[in-house]
């Protein structure tokens, strides 16, 4: 059973404001075509990244930090765990203004460009882009009477009804190709606004400055034969904290079934787990037409190093974590009505789960599906 410590990315977030049949499975890490590339019929695509930051993350030793120095989260029994960082951010950088943005990718960085990853002490556990603007609610929580995600920004001008979470990643770093099945993209315009919710975990015994980064490949938002996409959020903790407490065994992690009030067509999907998870499968009337494959410790990055600091209970000792979630290219068609849900499922035998204080750790099952109308 893998250590580990960490205060809940919505917790430490929302909890603040609210006091004031499988297809298309797919290998996530593809290269981005590079700026000056071509997509099918002679579109150029550009490639950005953009370094948001930096954070000042911690030592393993030291409080973690969180809005109000954490005061309101304590009042409500909640709490941020040393050496760690649970922050939003609003107003960032956007890579670039009437354009689609086709692919994207999350990453964390030290102030001199080198990769931080769990085998040098850092995890980018968990991020959330959003983006505000006229027609960006939010298709899962637009209704709901409250949804803590966007009341995290103390901003009454960030709101379900208004701003739309577009796309996360946790530390595996998955990437989604929107141009993997056809010419498509998530459509930014002049007027919209971009915001983060951060979550960063130091093991090592420094306060450490880092970079989190988003790599963007985008084509121009008039480029000929394109169609402009849309996210749908599906979370186990919908509008919430996203985290429900763990199991033993095998077990699923299920969301309610949320009733499509759109219609278009099906183009990619993600899914998210944490260690002691297995698969996340997206359902559309009860059928599955999606699996979302964990893979742990593809790759050194994503394996512990011994000499972390141990009172960090994140593992040590050469554990492994997950390294890849595979998306999905779905063609299929989206109708109002239509009975969405995900599914996580989780085996403690085969792959262990994180523990904080001797206790089973929190876990998550979330998913974010692209759809063209």
């Amino acid at each position: 059973m893998r250590n580990r410590r960490r205060a809940p990315l919505f917790v430490a977030l929302a909890l603040t404001a609210l006091l004031g049949a499988t297809v298309g499975c797919r290998n996530p890490n593809t290269k981005p075509p590079t700026t000056g590339s071509t997509l099918p019929g002679s579109t150029e695509v550009h490639t950005k990244k953009v370094r948001y930051g930096p954070f000042m993350v911690p030592n393993a030793n030291s409080p973690g930090t969180a809005p109000f120095g954490g005061a309101l989260m304590r009042l409500v029994g909640a709490t941020i765990e040393d050496g760690m960082i649970s922050q939003p951010v609003k107003d960032v950088e956007k890579p670039c203004t009437n354009c689609l943005l086709t692919r994207m990718q999350a990453g964390l960085e030290y102030t001199d460009g080198r990769q931080a990853t769990i085998s040098n002490g850092m995890w980018l556990h968990h991020m959330v882009a959003m983006a505000t603007g006229t027609g960006k609610a939010d298709a899962t929580c637009a209704n709901a009477a409250m949804s803590l995600p966007h009341m995290s920004f103390l901003d009454g001008t960030i709101t379900a009804k208004n701003t739309e979470r577009f796309f996360a990643s946790g530390n595996e770093r998955t990437p989604i190709d929107l141009t993997q099945t056809g010419s498509y993209g998530y459509r930014v315009n002049a007027g919209d606004r971009f915001h983060l919710l951060v979550e960063l975990m130091n093991m090592t015994a420094v306060d450490t400055p880092v970079y989190l980064t988003v790599d963007y490949s985008y084509v121009d938002g008039n480029a000929a034969g394109f169609h402009t996409v849309r996210p749908v959020w599906l979370d186990a903790r919908n509008c919430g904290t996203s985290e429900a407490p763990a199991q033993t065994g095998q077990y699923t992690l299920k969301s309610t079934p949320w009733i499509s009030t759109v219609s278009g067509t099906l183009v990619a999907s993600m899914g998210h787990l944490h260690d002691g998870g297995d698969r996340l499968t997206f359902q559309k009337g009860g059928s599955a037409f999606c699996t979302s494959v964990a893979s742990y410790g593809t790759s050194p990055d994503y394996v512990d190093n011994p000499g972390d600091m141990p009172g960090m209970e994140h593992g040590g000792g050469g554990a492994t974590h997950i390294s890849e979630m595979t998306h999905c290219t779905n063609g299929s068609s989206l109708r109002a009505g239509d009975s969405l849900a995900i599914t996580g499922y989780y085996d403690t035998a085969k792959y262990p789960e994180m523990t904080h204080a001797g206790k089973l750790h929190a876990i998550m099952a979330l998913g974010l599906l692209y759809y063209a109308p």
